[in-house]
């Protein structure tokens, strides 16, 4: 399974002006036909990953907080080919270009998307409609099976029964808050220390293994160092990669 980290911001990011070293709204390519998230960056992170966007048919929507699901981005992408979105009835409500397919979703559906088996799992992420629900995704191929697990915090025991037992090969973190320890956002968002407590909890359950590989993403620029080195090395010494804009992972 190939994950392209096109974006790997939080909200605070400025998407308006672009300078240099800004990541984009937090996204990912998955095999490079299966998006993960629309954010408003969309048409810049796939100009700089050199990519048009027209290889992309489905689009998974974590939830629908304007970092993550972008109406205007959404129906750009649509404009030259068809594309399946698949999200909660509220977020699919706003969507009305011809070419865009709807799949409404909720917690615990398994479904197929791009030849991949798709597990929407709860994600412990507040929206303002309290009745719409974020997800998770746990994503299974060819025997890999991957946890994009952002935006979010800890983790619910739905999400762990839907799991299930077999060990995971990779974890994709929201690590938004990063070396910012017990702030305010922990119940929405992780700081490294929460995802390290986390991590020895799934290892005493056998969900991951000393092999499992853990990527730390949409990371907030006021919530992590200013330099650049200090993050990587924060990653590092919390046994993560920190994901940067345009990275590509194979798992």
């Amino acid at each position: 399974m190939k994950l392209h980290f096109l974006g790997t911001g939080a909200a605070d990011w400025n998407w308006r002006t672009y300078p240099e070293g800004t990541r984009g709204s937090t996204m990912t390519l998955v095999n490079g036909t299966l998006l993960i998230d629309a954010g408003p960056s969309l048409t810049r992170n796939l100009s700089l990953a050199e990519l048009d966007g027209k290889q992309i048919t489905e689009v998974l929507i974590t939830h629908s907080h304007s970092d993550h699901f972008n109406v205007e981005q959404l129906e750009a992408l649509a404009q030259d080919h068809p594309i399946t979105v698949h999200a909660t009835l509220q977020a699919l409500a706003r969507l009305a270009h011809p070419n865009i397919r709807k799949h409404a979703i909720a917690i615990g559906d398994v479904f197929t998307a791009c030849g991949i088996q798709v597990t929407a799992t709860p994600a412990n992420h507040a929206l303002n409609d309290l009745k719409e629900a974020a997800f998770h995704f746990l994503l299974e191929e060819n025997g890999k099976r991957v946890l994009y697990h952002l935006d979010g915090a800890w983790m619910l025991s739905v999400e762990r029964q839907l799991i299930g037992n077999t060990p995971l090969d990779a974890i994709v973190w929201d690590a938004t808050s990063g070396t910012t320890l017990y702030d305010w956002r922990m119940p929405d968002h992780n700081d490294l220390k929460m995802i390290s407590d986390l991590r020895q909890g799934m290892l005493k359950m056998r969900i991951i293994t000393a092999n499992t590989r853990h990527f730390f993403d949409h990371i907030a620029w006021s919530l992590w160092p200013m330099d650049a080195g200090e993050c990587q090395r924060a990653a590092k010494d919390h046994g993560g990669i920190l994901t940067e804009d345009n990275m590509v992972a194979e798992i």
